[in-house]
């Protein structure tokens, strides 16, 4: 996963090849170098990279020694009048800059920008929708055939509340949408239907009321506000 994440990130086999084109990256300044760092379960892998290509170092740390030291360091950066911080910060500087610095020296490096973990697995993600997005297809007729399979019932909680609004106790609401439903999952049968001939609902409930409850656009009426959120 991790090599795949950093294949999209970068359009290219820079983890496992190693090579040296970087598309997306490839303008960087001369003196500019950007450091991803790769925590995994047993070993931290750091790329670097550079105005001319791109340089791996693999430090043999667990991942759970490495996030106490870094919460460590954290909090002793909190204590402004000790400098307890420098031990792990010396640590740190070892594990994550050390290995690159006779490159960052000899390219002259005065900026060096590092990417974390999670901004490389965000970009994978958006990649990976994007292309979902882009080639989905969209059946509306297998969608409610679907939808059609349930007989209904996914709209129980609504029936469910619509009774207790007419004053029926949660307990007996419960108990009389349980049974309509369980009847209709076991044997098949329409779950409005069912609704409809119980007597017992009857008392609270209109056929219209029942029919309204069962309105697919009672779903889907803030499509369009959700789509203009996004799209805006």
């Amino acid at each position: 996963l991790k090599a795949a994440e950093l294949q999209d990130y970068f359009q290219d086999h820079c983890v496992t090849a190693l090579q040296s084109k970087i598309t997306g990256l490839d303008k960087l300044e001369s003196r500019t170098a950007v450091l991803y760092p790769i925590l995994l379960k047993d070993r931290l892998e750091i790329l670097l990279s550079l105005s001319d290509g791109m340089d791996r170092a693999v430090i043999p740390v667990r991942a759970d020694e490495l996030r106490v030291q870094v919460n460590r360091f954290r909090k002793l950066l909190e204590k402004r009048t000790t400098h307890q911080y420098m031990h792990d910060a010396r640590a740190l500087y070892d594990l994550l800059i050390r290995p690159m610095e006779e490159k960052l020296q000899s390219h002259n490096i005065d900026t060096l920008i590092i990417i974390p973990d999670s901004t490389i697995l965000i970009n994978y993600m958006l990649v990976r929708l994007t292309g979902i997005l882009r080639n989905l297809q969209v059946y509306p007729e297998r969608m409610k055939s679907n939808i059609n399979l349930s007989n209904g019932l996914f709209c129980s909680q609504r029936v469910l509340l619509m009774l207790t609004e007419k004053g029926m106790s949660r307990e007996d609401s419960y108990s009389l949408v349980q049974k309509n439903a369980m009847q209709s999952w076991k044997q098949g049968k329409d779950f409005k239907e069912l609704l409809l001939k119980d007597t017992a609902i009857a008392h609270y409930l209109t056929k219209k009321e029942i029919n309204d409850l069962f309105d697919i656009k009672f779903y889907t009426k803030n499509v369009g506000y959700i789509l203009k959120r996004v799209f805006r």
